[in-house]
């Protein structure tokens, strides 16, 4: 029986539930929105299927690799729409083409009607689109691991992109590598609570009195290169952009302040990769690929395994690409794991207790109190910790 005894030691990545042979585990939401397996203790037999298909479990026994993947620095070149509409140089785009000149399906995260973030499948490129471009928030998987099981034993071509932990997941719940499956892992900066950016939609809904429809979280308007700029579009045909509310959820990401406890102890941030192909933004081109540093971005492609590089072989007829240094081209997050916020316990204990935008605005110091505060510490050479005393 699956036993949580530590959240850093789960992911959340449904990989026992989906085995599961007695539908024993069912996967409820804390109370910070992240899901974790519960076990019914009535129907379960205790055959410890749940326990050896758990990724985490299996990452801590494997051993460090000794290869170091191939690396490129690559954009999407068949149509520079796709690139500029891409999170970086629409690498998976080019991906998912390769998978439906052979009539495959694709699995990806998508946003639903609710703005909620799930995994979901598409069978025509069209469909695949709600794929492309980040999501900071932890996806839903639901059934996804027994619906890719179910293409597989079908023959069909499958492609699943996922979050390392994620990708790990699967590869245990199907307990065999697959010839049809392709695996892409996302360079994952940790996945943020669910619930909290459903407070988040809710609140931006209410204070503008519409229903969002999309949310591009890396708009390139200002250039790839810059901070993130997020535009949230409305029902009707308006949008927000580069303004407080818009940018208000990558602050709250950068912050680490609402992020799955198990990213800042992540099994994954390291050159073991679980994807037979690895995917992100190539921060740092400009001095390594200096050509492809261009406002539509650039992303980064490590190739893994034997099938990721016979992959591309065909994949890359899409992309301009060119060879990069492996160990230069790797951001901190393939490094290192995220730093807990030392407030996140505090915050915690607040929000659960409290609306979502006066403890956001306290615990990011935003806001027209804390602008206040800026402004009589700059005029007045206050220290800031002061100043509240002055303007209560």
């Amino acid at each position: 029986m699956i036993v949580i005894s530590k959240k850093e030691s789960c992911t959340g990545c449904t990989a026992c539930y989906s085995v599961c042979p007695k539908h024993a585990i069912t996967m409820v939401a804390d109370s910070e929105g992240f899901k974790y397996p519960f076990v019914d203790a009535t129907l379960c037999i205790d055959c410890g299927v749940c326990d050896n298909t758990c990724p985490i479990k299996r990452r801590d026994k494997r051993e460090e690799s000794k290869v170091t993947p191939v690396a490129y620095a690559a954009h999407y070149s068949s149509n520079e729409r796709v690139w500029y509409e891409s999170a970086s140089g629409g690498a998976f785009t080019a991906i998912t083409d390769y998978i439906y000149k052979r009539r495959g399906i694709v699995y990806g995260a998508a946003f639903n009607d609710a703005m909620e973030v799930v995994h979901d499948s598409a069978d025509n490129p069209s469909d695949a689109v709600r794929f492309r471009d980040s999501k900071y928030v932890q996806s839903d998987l639901r059934d996804t691991f027994l619906r890719v099981k179910n293409d597989l034993t079908k023959s069909k071509l499958v492609l699943f992109s996922g979050t390392p932990c994620q990708v790990a997941g699967l590869k245990g719940f199907l307990k065999k590598d697959f010839e049809n499956l392709l695996t892409v892992d996302l360079i994952c900066h940790s996945v943020p609570s669910p619930s909290v950016f459903q407070d988040y939609i809710n609140y931006i809904q209410k204070k503008y009195g519409k229903r969002i429809v999309r949310i591009c979280f890396k708009d390139k308007t200002l250039g790839w290169d810059k901070f993130q700029t997020p535009r949230i579009y409305f029902d009707d045909g308006t949008d927000i952009f580069n303004v407080d509310d818009s940018k208000l959820w990558a602050l709250l990401f950068y912050s680490y302040l609402v992020v799955r406890p198990s990213c800042h102890a992540c099994r994954f941030s390291n050159l073991v990769r679980e994807g037979d192909i690895t995917i992100g933004d190539f921060w740092g081109v400009e001095k390594l690929c200096p050509e492809y540093n261009v406002p539509n971005g650039a992303s980064l492609m490590l190739l893994n395994s034997d099938k990721g590089k016979k992959s591309f072989d065909d994949i890359s007829s899409n992309l301009r690409f060119s060879l990069a240094n492996a160990k230069e081209a790797l951001p901190n997050t393939l490094l290192y794991t995220t730093t807990p916020n030392p407030q996140r316990q505090k915050f915690w204990e607040e929000y659960n207790r409290s609306n979502f935008i006066s403890v956001v605005n306290k615990y990011l110091e935003i806001g027209p109190y804390y602008e206040r505060k800026r402004l009589i510490r700059k005029l007045f050479n206050v220290p800031f910790r002061l100043v509240k005393y002055i303007i209560k």
